[in-house]
């Protein structure tokens, strides 16, 4: 499944479903079965939808890939079958995090059911120990960060206006306004709203009292922040009406 064909379908990220997992469910050891459902339904989310691998799903919880390789197909016989009990116990988490799980495949260890085709790269001690870092950060193996940072930059360049994707100096300011959307709370503008408002007064008067346009660097690199502040905002809303109308719908 395409990245653009998940955000469309799912109104929730998959930090969404890992924070829930550890800070709501909680990681437990026990078999109790209104903890146990609705973690499998959350396991087979990140395994079926977020191609996670079981090694993955491991890396975030306490459990071995035979307890997981059961839970992500338990999920979808129990749905299947109409269990009550597993119906009442993930009551919560579907509401929350409404998705459709696809039919296990019997002996199935890959985390989608296409070909996976394994990638190797060279990377100096400098950017090792960068990912590393960030890896600690954001809580993933480097092999899920390397995915992430993978996909999030294709996301980027396809989502740039067609306009300026021959502009090397905007698609480095959207590159930018991405990294200060993702760490937004620890900038100087505290919100997305106003660091459009800043960049916008910026631009502004890059137009007005020196007369740039997109031949310059430092306009050029402007226009590309804002741009991509201004798509993470409308994206978001959008993910917060689908979440709101799946809520509605229930």
């Amino acid at each position: 499944m395409e990245q653009e064909e998940l955000k469309e379908i799912l109104p929730f990220t998959e930090d969404d479903i890992l924070h829930y997992m550890m800070y709501v469910l909680t990681i437990q050891k026990t078999r109790v079965r209104n903890y146990v459902d609705p973690r499998n339904y959350l396991i087979a989310i990140l395994f079926y939808k977020f191609n996670n691998t079981e090694e993955d799903i491991a890396s975030h919880t306490t459990m071995q890939r035979s307890t997981i390789s059961h839970a992500k197909k338990q999920a979808y016989d129990m749905i299947q079958s109409k269990d009550a009990q597993f119906l009442k116990h993930t009551e919560e988490v579907r509401t929350l995090y409404p998705c459709e799980l696809p039919k296990p495949i019997k002996n199935a260890t890959g985390a989608t059911y296409t070909k996976m085709v394994q990638l190797h790269i060279f990377s100096d001690r400098a950017l090792t120990e960068r990912l590393k870092n960030l890896s600690k950060v954001k809580n993933m193996k480097i092999s899920s960060l390397c995915k992430h940072l993978i996909l999030t930059s294709l996301e980027l360049v396809e989502n740039m206006r067609a306009e300026h994707l021959s502009n090397p100096h905007y698609q480095s300011g959207y590159v930018k306004g991405k990294n200060i959307a993702d760490t937004i709370e620890v900038t100087r503008y505290k919100s997305l709203e106003n660091a459009i408002i800043i960049k916008e007064q910026l631009l502004e008067d890059f137009t007005c009292h020196f007369k740039w346009d997109m031949r310059h660097k430092d306009y050029a690199e402007c226009k590309g922040s804002l741009d991509a502040l201004r798509d993470v905002i409308i994206n978001k809303s959008k993910a917060d009406e689908q979440r709101s109308n799946s809520n509605s719908s229930t």
